[in-house]
């Protein structure tokens, strides 16, 4: 498809934009939001993985299994630049 295509010249076909949406943004884009929750795996995450900065976190899915509950919650992070020079 070429760039700036119209719905009318996609014919129905699946539209993949170019370039993707920051993880500092995609906050903005979901539906469930916990920021309580979301601090404590940012977190964790950044405990267990020191040299690495969470951007995003958010929840995906959630499942009840024999009435615990489960939730699967990607995060997003970027390591960080070291100062030391070797």
């Amino acid at each position: 498809m070429s760039e700036g295509a119209t719905e009318d010249d996609r014919n129905g076909e699946c539209f993949v934009p170019s370039h993707s949406i920051p993880a500092q943004e995609l906050a903005r884009y979901s539906v469930d939001s916990d920021p309580h929750s979301e601090g404590d795996i940012a977190s964790y995450v950044e405990g267990q993985a020191p040299d690495e900065t969470v951007q995003h976190v958010e929840k995906i899915k959630q499942e009840i299994v024999l009435g615990d509950k489960y939730e699967i919650r990607p995060s997003y992070s970027l390591r960080k630049q070291s100062t030391e020079r070797t």
